[in-house]
């Protein structure tokens, strides 16, 4: 089953409208630059694509890694808080509100998103409850837009208008958080689209921006 990422992307536009700014601890600085060009020793990611898919990304070698800190509102009544990680083959940027998708052909961006739980928290107390969540450690299993802890995967091409998920019904496999913090995200993931897909390997990602705050 396919679904079309705008309700996504209108709903991040409506969620981040009441917060905007930005969100440093030291690490080896090898592995700082490494983090921040998100180059193949940060992120060792294998990116199959079958041709069953709605888009026809082709070929895919990682060019850029790296992380962003988000929330997400559902119908105003309940909050949750998602770390991203974003694989791209091109020098993709974080933009307002996600990442900026991709414009030329052959440009592909990968988000894979890590979920809390939903929280039932009144719209107004939102805000300061998302400052306390955190996203855990731990082994996540793949959906869309569920209620519960687990991870979704998106895809954004070139020339292509919106983007597409890939961790609807049928999609299978795990994708585990080892390091979560508001600068670094690090883990693996082992998916699989109901199409045929696959994602497969590690990643250790600097945290480029919280946009909630």
């Amino acid at each position: 089953m396919k679904y079309l990422l705008t309700i996504v992307i209108t709903a991040a536009l409506l969620l981040a409208l009441p917060a905007c700014g930005g969100g440093n601890g030291k690490e080896d600085s090898a592995e700082s630059a490494v983090s921040q060009t998100g180059g193949k020793a940060a992120s060792e990611i294998s990116v199959v694509f079958s041709d069953k898919e709605e888009y026809k990304p082709g070929a895919f070698e990682l060019k850029k890694a790296f992380g962003f800190i988000s929330g997400m509102r559902y119908n105003a009544k309940s909050t949750a808080k998602l770390a991203y990680v974003v694989f791209a083959n091109y020098e993709a940027q974080l933009g307002l509100y996600a990442v900026e998708p991709p414009k030329e052909a052959g440009q592909i961006a990968i988000v894979v998103s890590f979920k809390t739980e939903n929280k039932e928290i009144p719209f107004q107390q939102q805000m300061e409850e998302y400052a306390k969540m955190k996203v855990p450690t731990g082994t996540f299993q793949p959906c869309w837009m569920g209620e519960g802890m687990c991870f979704q995967v998106t895809y954004y091409v070139g020339g292509q208008s919106g983007g597409l998920a890939m961790s609807g019904d049928g999609a299978s496999g795990t994708a585990a958080l080892t390091t979560s913090t508001p600068e670094k995200l690090s883990g693996s993931i082992d998916f699989t689209s109901v199409n045929g897909s696959t994602i497969k390997g590690t990643f250790n990602v600097k945290v480029e921006k919280d946009l909630w705050k």
